[in-house]
């Protein structure tokens, strides 16, 4: 038998038990949304290796999945519930919502999902498919917690939060409502002092958006060109110089804004330590402001980044040793200065 046929097969016979202890009419008629949806959800698997989920949108072979899933990926497959690999390239992506459509090379026509005409509401039952713990195509059920979620400056604003208990290898998987429409597309997860939660980038009622990805959309995050680490109190005393907060350039990136405006790599010395030698940081860059902003941190930096476009120019305000410096750069993108998409 099938491998994926049969995993497939267990799933669906798992689940039907599951739903058949639930008091509630509604849950029973979610195991036949995903019995109707499985055959259009797809895994996708990304070189050098990564694993992330998609589904189908058009009969096409076009193919929705998060950005983050391929960003930066050399090549990427997508297999399908009956085990078929088909090339894919990207088409259209939206960095700021983590969203990408692809195109597969497949034989058409493949099953498909709709978008949602209507947005969800809190209490609203979900069915996720996604790829985590090492399932193809798994299902997990749960309810919409909240709308308009942002958890985090790294990740996109408005986020759709639920119940749904998904792990790493779900990102990009479809969120269904009970006529097995998508309403949204797993992003993140996250647990805090209020519990464990799931997060989806919402698709419901954005038709636009949708065709805009399709059509080549392609829009990204200004790039300064830095890596770098927020200053915790630790590391300053480590170090010896600069203040919590802060934001230590640890590489420059070449052919980036932060190069042409002259910002530099920390310089190095060894020294012995009881484990053996090592390299230790004598002097470098640290970002403390940017437009007449002080930095306290990582978040900070990034939402004022996000704030502004590709082509802006930025005021850094750089600490170099005992100088404060001020330079200004013009932020590009992630894959003009890595070669990367």
């Amino acid at each position: 038998m099938n491998y994926l046929r049969f995993t497939r097969t267990i799933w669906l016979a798992l689940f039907a038990l599951l739903l058949s202890a639930q008091a509630q009419p509604p849950l029973r008629d979610l195991a036949a949304v995903y019995e109707s949806a499985q055959a259009a959800a797809v895994r996708i698997e990304t070189r050098p290796f990564g694993i992330g989920s998609g589904f189908f949108i058009a009969p096409s072979g076009l193919v929705m999945t998060a950005y983050h899933v391929v960003q930066g990926a050399g090549s990427f497959e997508v297999i399908t519930s009956e085990g078929a690999r088909f090339a894919a390239e990207l088409v259209g992506f939206d960095e700021f919502l983590d969203l990408a459509v692809l195109r597969a090379e497949v034989e058409p026509p493949v099953p498909f999902l709709r978008i949602a005409r209507r947005t969800p509401t809190p209490g609203d039952l979900l069915i996720a498919i996604g790829n985590s713990r090492g399932d193809f195509n798994a299902v997990h059920t749960g309810e919409v917690i909240r709308f308009s979620k942002s958890l985090s400056a790294f990740l996109p604003t408005g986020m759709l939060s639920s119940t749904l208990n998904l792990a790493p290898g779900d990102s990009g998987g479809p969120w269904l409502n009970a006529e097995g429409q998508v309403v949204g597309v797993t992003i993140a997860i996250s647990h805090d002092e209020s519990g464990f939660a799931s997060h989806a980038t919402p698709v419901a009622a954005r038709q636009e958006l949708v065709q805009n990805l399709i059509a080549g959309l392609k829009r990204e995050v200004p790039f300064l060109g830095i890596r770098y680490f927020e200053l915790s109190p630790e590391a300053v005393a480590d170090l010896g110089f600069g203040r919590p907060g802060a934001i230590l350039i640890i590489e420059v990136l070449p052919g980036s804004g932060a190069e042409a405006a002259g910002l530099k790599n920390p310089e190095f010395t060894e020294v012995l330590t009881p484990t053996g030698p090592q390299q230790r940081i004598v002097q470098a860059d640290l970002l403390i402001a940017i437009d007449g902003v002080p930095l306290q941190g990582a978040e900070q930096l990034v939402r004022h980044l996000r704030s502004r476009k590709v082509g802006d120019t930025v005021r850094l305000t750089i600490q170099r040793g005992d100088a404060i410096l001020e330079v200004e750069a013009k932020l590009g993108t992630r894959s003009s200065v890595l070669n990367t998409q």
